[in-house]
């Protein structure tokens, strides 16, 4: 037998190895908030140079047809897409916070434990 009948006490270890696993893994979470903020950040910068490098386009007196061009949407369209979507997030909001049965006390007799209406 390679290993013999000699018993280990494990545990001391597997603490100290939980507790190094668990402080790498805080310092991984912030490292890469902290990477995606830097990240982020230089993006955004990169994208406003070049933007104020970019030239203004060429206006030409004929309409191009090979762009998209702007269509004006009616007043109404306007407001009922907007409501529909502030009451799709309210109903959302309504689903997730209010919609589940709030929990009820619960009373101890004699060891016997019961929800009371």
């Amino acid at each position: 037998m390679l290993y013999g009948s000699a018993t280990f006490d494990l545990d001391p270890f597997i603490k100290a190895i939980a507790i190094e696993i668990r402080s790498k893994t805080n310092a991984k979470k912030s490292d890469f908030f902290g990477t995606l903020a830097g990240f982020g950040l230089l993006l955004g910068l990169i994208s406003g140079v070049l933007a104020a490098e970019m030239p203004a386009p060429h206006r030409s007196s004929q309409p191009s047809f090979t762009q998209f061009q702007r269509i004006d949407q009616p007043l109404a369209n306007k407001v009922a897409v907007t409501l529909g979507g502030l009451g799709l997030m309210g109903l959302e909001l309504w689903w997730f916070l209010f919609s589940k049965p709030k929990s009820q006390p619960v009373v101890d007799r004699e060891g016997v434990k019961e929800i009371t209406d």
